[in-house]
């Protein structure tokens, strides 16, 4: 009797690493480090009461991601916190 469906049985044997090859997200010991470059706010939305705030990245890249399993990312990956502090 055959396999009703071979290619799932396949994969049922084989691993993520087997069918994708090595993981890209292997730690570098010798990466810089991450770095946030925030500009001021731009001031004619911030006149009319709204914000604009560029930044850039270097060695980092944002994402919504949390917990511990983000320190273990190579790349380095984060995420950004925005408050309001107005009265």
């Amino acid at each position: 009797m055959t396999d009703p469906n071979p290619i799932a049985t396949a994969a049922l044997t084989q691993s993520a690493k087997d069918i994708r090859g090595s993981s890209p997200l292997i730690a570098i010991a010798s990466e810089p480090p991450a770095k946030l470059i925030v500009d001021p706010p731009l001031p004619e939305p911030l006149a009319q009461g709204r914000v604009f705030i560029q930044y850039r990245t270097e060695n980092l890249r944002v994402v919504p991601v949390f917990g511990k399993g983000a320190l273990d990312v190579s790349p380095r990956i984060g995420h950004i916190h925005i408050t309001d502090d107005a009265p």
